[in-house]
């Protein structure tokens, strides 16, 4: 007992502490929030608005509550020049991690704004940046530190643990500010390709539970995206890939997801955005996890799951339970033209 309340607590506290506060939170569906790795990414839709909202749980039982995530984007194209292939889009990024013994939350609001432009007859480029302000808090008292180990009692938090917390209950809130390339090749609405490269954090803003002064390490991500399919054909392969680093950490995931045409749609201007489809996906990440989802397309709607495996040593400390991710998302106001970026065609 004593072994595992010490494996539990060693987690906590990274997860409350210090530790925690350099590593950024990760979706596993990150391929469905773009806008949330990419500034750069805000109005490449097949719509006039989208809004999308999803949940994550994570690192039950190795603490109650467990972590988690709730997060809502809203993205649109203010301004839009179907003649010359350019665009303005704007979002709306909300965030909030909650959990873990120490009370820990996280909240996070963005507003990415970027400029898009045509470089070629099938070639977009895009340049975001997302300005924001997140703010974090502990509760310390309600954490417990080897210090605070009495041999045939337990854990006793009313005593002195010794460690240099600035509060028993510490926030600290910075403006923010991310930035990013983002470049599409599209045929059409089937067959289209993305990669893009973000960075964030870039003021480096304080982030300080004890008397040691800490910053935010700036993070910096590769993504590549694809949809490979064909008008008559009923599979359309999905594949994408990310990198991520941050300070002394980095994360890849790969894999794809294969959409299952269902029904198409009624007309041939429209039966992209009306078709309904399903998909299941597989990636994973390395040192990890394998991440295993499936989603639900219906016209501008789509809803989906996912579950992380966990392969790495923290399955000993979550007794092998992954984490849970459900989102939900819905593109508003059909625009005439391509698929994926509408604003190749002229009015």
């Amino acid at each position: 007992m004593m072994k595992r309340k010490l494996i539990l607590l060693t987690f906590i506290v990274c997860v409350s502490g210090s530790a925690f506060a350099q590593i950024d939170k990760h979706f596993s569906m990150y391929d469905q929030t773009k806008i949330q790795i990419n500034p750069a990414a805000a109005g490449f839709f097949d719509a006039k608005y989208k809004v999308f909202a999803n949940y994550r749980e994570q690192w039950r039982p190795a603490t109650d509550p467990p972590l988690q995530t709730y997060s809502a984007t809203f993205d649109t194209r203010l301004y839009e020049d179907r003649r010359k292939g350019k665009y303005v889009g704007a979002g709306l990024i909300l965030s909030n991690d909650v959990g873990g013994d120490g009370s820990y939350t996280q909240l996070q609001v963005a507003v990415p704004i970027n400029y898009s432009l045509r470089i070629g007859e099938l070639h977009y480029l895009s340049f975001g940046i997302s300005p924001g302000y997140f703010q974090r808090s502990v509760e310390s008292s309600d954490l417990v530190w080897s210090s605070q180990w009495e041999e045939g009692i337990g854990f006793d938090n009313t005593l002195q643990s010794g460690e240099l917390l600035l509060n028993d209950r510490y926030s600290v809130g910075a403006f923010d500010i991310g930035a990013g390339l983002y470049y599409e090749y599209a045929v059409d609405e089937y067959r289209f390709m993305t990669v893009g490269v973000s960075s964030g954090h870039l003021t480096r803003p304080k982030v300080q539970y004890t008397s040691v002064d800490e910053r935010m390490s700036r993070t910096l991500n590769f993504h590549y995206f694809g949809n490979f399919g064909k008008a008559d054909f009923p599979l359309t392969f999905k594949p994408s890939v990310m990198w991520g680093i941050q300070g002394p950490n980095q994360y890849l995931v790969f894999g794809s997801r294969f959409d299952i045409l269902l029904s198409r749609g009624d007309s041939q201007y429209t039966g992209y955005y009306n078709r309904t489809s399903i998909e299941i996906g597989a990636h994973f990440r390395m040192q990890d996890a394998l991440i295993a989802s499936c989603a639900l397309n219906k016209g501008g709607f789509t809803a989906g799951v996912s579950y992380d495996f966990t392969m790495s040593q923290m399955r000993t400390i979550t007794k092998s339970q992954g984490a849970t991710e459900f989102f939900i998302s819905y593109k508003m106001g059909k625009s005439k033209g391509r698929g994926q970026l509408d604003i190749s065609e002229d009015e």
